[in-house]
């Protein structure tokens, strides 16, 4: 899983809190990078920017829905249904 994320600090500064195994962090501006960064699951992501302390936006991939735990109907696969929570294609 990967997520695109814009932090609201200059590209030092954010490369400075990070290990370079997180990420990749790239300069928008003088006060705004986005740091590219994945993980084998969300949770680890969100660590990984809890540990920034900056103030940052999501911009991808699209994962909110509005329960954790979907539970899936008897007509569709449980795989079909997570990946639809995860914001993913679906696969045939």
């Amino acid at each position: 899983m990967h997520a695109r994320v814009t932090v609201l600090a200059p590209a030092e500064t954010v490369i400075a809190r990070i290990n370079p195994a997180v990420g990749v962090v790239e300069a928008v501006d003088s006060h705004t990078s986005v740091l590219v960064t994945g993980a084998d699951a969300l949770e680890t992501i969100a660590i990984y920017l809890s540990m920034l302390m900056m103030d940052f936006r999501v911009d991808g991939p699209r994962t909110h829905r509005p329960h954790p735990h979907p539970r899936p109907s008897r007509h569709r696969s449980p795989r079909r249904v997570g990946r639809r929570w995860l914001g993913l294609p679906f696969c045939k």
